[in-house]
């Protein structure tokens, strides 16, 4: 369930087709209007970085005005129980850096598909009266679809740079520059092409007649550095397994297909297994999307959309032995330092077993 959709906002509702084109700016992003629908109660306007869609966006900011309230605080700490009381992993804290500054809810929500976790959603939220409109409330939301990849430090980091941000920005909206929209799968990677000598390492395959890059092909290992590991097979019939072990006990298993095209490593989960599963593999649907940075014999570098660092896998002999390893180590490892850890009761640490795909 989409908490936030039946809290906040109407994600994905009827789209109108603009004339104009505007923006926001939060820091040093820029947000395009994605949305306005014309039916909006609270004239609700989306705004997304140029390339990302309403569908699978990474970050976004939002503004809507509820012309019969007018106490902030009232409202955020209304909105705040209602999360909280819908799902009760949520964790948020209201927060006021001095008052020269507004009001801010800060807090973390779970999107839950077939018992799981499907993505985790970190807002800020604040909010103003304006005489003759109402209560003004401005969003920014950065989603993370892949969890497992140190969704908490990935969590503190953002939060370290858009707090002050968030609370300075004006949430005016300014006309866009032009341009022409880049898909964000592909928006930043690395221009990682097959060239004419590599195309005796790419095989065709029987996966929908998509052709392979032999260079991901095989078993690949990367470990967090906070007592959490993971493990794909990449097969050259385009099958796909992954799996995750957190201090040693086993969290989830997924299955799907792959493939490499564009200088992007593209996932799609179709199958899930948990503990909680009774062993037995779940219909699930996820797609990752994810650039290739680098590349070389024995390893691969890309970036997670949701991550702020670039993830590196290590090619391995064989899963299942690493995977003995993994279960084989201490119950208890070091986790982050304790500066980097969220306080309690602040959003951002992860669920309990930290959820992934």
């Amino acid at each position: 369930m989409n908490i936030l959709r039946t809290l906040v906002v109407t994600f994905f509702a009827v789209i109108t087709c603009h004339a104009e084109t505007k923006c926001i700016t939060v820091g040093d992003l820029k947000f395009i209007l994605a949305s306005a629908p014309v039916n909006s109660p609270t004239r609700m306007r989306e705004y997304l970085p140029e390339g990302e869609h309403l569908e699978n966006w990474v970050r976004l900011v939002s503004v809507q005005v509820f012309p019969n309230l007018r106490d902030s605080e009232v409202y955020l700490t209304k909105l705040a129980t209602q999360v909280q009381l819908r799902d009760p992993a949520t964790q948020y804290r209201i927060w006021r850096k001095d008052n020269n500054t507004p009001l801010v809810l800060d807090f973390m929500a779970f999107s839950h598909k077939n018992g799981l976790v499907e993505f985790l959603e970190w807002n800020l939220m604040k909010a103003h009266y304006v005489e003759g409109e109402g209560l003004v409330l401005n969003q920014y939301a950065m989603r993370i679809y892949n969890p497992e990849m140190d969704a908490a430090k990935t969590v503190i980091a953002e939060r370290n740079k858009m707090l002050d941000v968030f609370a300075k920005a004006s949430f005016e909206e300014e006309d866009a520059p032009g341009g022409t929209s880049v898909p964000a799968t592909v928006a930043g990677a690395a221009q990682i092409r097959t060239t004419q000598a590599e195309n005796a390492a790419i095989e065709p395959t029987g996966a929908g007649g998509r052709r392979l890059d032999a260079r991901f092909v095989g078993c690949w290992k990367y470990a967090t550095g906070f007592g959490i590991v993971l493990f794909h097979s990449a097969l050259p019939n385009g099958d796909f397994e992954r799996s995750m072990y957190e201090r040693g006990k086993f969290v989830f298993a997924s299955r799907g297909k792959w493939y490499v095209e564009g200088g992007v490593f593209h996932i799609e989960i179709l199958e899930r297994r948990t503990p909680q599963s009774g062993g037995k593999y779940l219909p699930a649907h996820a797609r990752f999307d994810q650039p290739i940075i680098a590349a070389g014999e024995n390893w691969y570098e890309v970036k997670e959309p949701s991550a702020l660092h670039v993830i590196r896998w290590l090619k391995i002999a064989d899963v299942t032995e690493e995977v003995s390893k993994a279960q084989s180590l201490p119950n208890q490892l070091p986790r982050a330092p304790a500066s980097s850890t969220p306080a309690t009761g602040s959003p951002g640490a992860p669920p309990s077993g930290s959820a992934g795909r």
